[in-house]
């Protein structure tokens, strides 16, 4: 089993504690994000692990506790842009994002922190030129840190439209931009890949496996057994992995994200949070239907919350 934290939800910036609880008991509780009555009970064992890829903008929380991770394979995905407080206004300072990310570089090697420009968001202001610049400038920062950079381009989500205006881009600017990134990241030893951008693959970017097994393997130094991932957009090459996040959940607030988009709920939910809790944030109620996945090819039931 390879765990995602999270794509829903920043938790190495704003819930380390709470996943450490998790893995230290291994148990996770997780509610299903379209069925919320639904929740999912992880047993494991941390031996039982396949892997961990972390998702965040922000890991320094985290930076002094990888050791409890021993034994386990794990990278990062690294989200770094230079939006500022107008897209991301949670986030903290670009100066110190870089700082973080150059620690935890320093930490782990660069095999296991995968740096994401992402999404990329094209308008009047941030125009392609403004991103060659931008792009230029961090990828030496990072130069000899990072070996792999992911590139995305701003989705039209429902959610993602509640809070910003979606530009619309035409497959030629797309490919133009990614290709000058391609050129500034190979002049300093890295590799552009593209999330779920299929159009990319015409212009010689190959796809990424955000989750990816082969790489886990290459980190644990033996084979991992991996499946295709399902449920997620078209175009992913993620393999399968289980996500522990939950949605409203994240402070950054990114006005692009899909999975935070309610500033009132993310709120509510943040104030419910408990560190030493199951689930990231309340309570499982009566109402509630638990369903146990165990770690390793063990059967799974279901069961009412009475039957605990």
């Amino acid at each position: 089993m390879i765990l995602s934290v999270s794509r829903r939800t920043d938790i190495p910036a704003f819930y380390s504690q709470w996943f450490f609880n998790r893995l230290e008991e291994g148990r996770i509780y997780v509610r299903n994000p379209v069925n919320p009555r639904q929740v999912t009970a992880l047993e494991f064992e941390k031996d039982q692990l396949d892997g961990i890829v972390f998702w965040t903008k922000n890991p320094k929380p985290m930076l002094h506790r990888l050791d409890e991770l021993e034994g386990i394979p794990y990278y990062f995905q690294f989200t770094l842009t230079p939006y500022g407080q107008r897209y991301e206004p949670g986030a903290s300072s670009l100066e110190n994002r870089i700082e973080t990310l150059l620690a935890l570089a320093e930490k782990v090697g660069p095999d296991r922190v995968i740096w994401r420009y992402d999404p990329i968001i094209l308008d009047h202001r941030m125009n392609a030129d403004w991103h060659r610049l931008k792009f230029e400038m961090l990828a030496e920062k990072f130069r000899d840190r990072v070996k792999r950079v992911v590139i995305s381009y701003v989705q039209g989500y429902k959610n993602t439209r509640k809070n910003m205006i979606v530009p619309m881009v035409d497959d030629q600017a797309k490919q133009a931009l990614a290709k000058s990134f391609q050129n500034i990241a190979s002049s300093r030893g890295m590799v552009v890949q593209g999330c779920c951008e299929p159009q990319l693959k015409e212009a010689g970017i190959p796809s990424s496996n955000c989750v990816d097994a082969a790489l886990l393997s290459k980190i644990a130094g033996h084979h991992i057994d991996s499946k295709p991932a399902t449920g997620q957009r078209e175009g992913c090459d993620c393999d399968q992995s289980v996500d522990i996040g939950a949605y409203n959940s994240c402070p950054h607030k990114c006005k692009y994200c899909y999975a935070n988009y309610n500033e009132t709920l993310i709120d509510r939910n943040v104030k419910q949070h408990n560190p030493e809790g199951l689930l990231l944030y309340g309570e499982i109620s009566e109402r509630d239907r638990v369903h146990i996945k165990r770690g390793v090819d063990k059967p799974s039931t279901q069961i009412r919350l009475i039957d605990l």
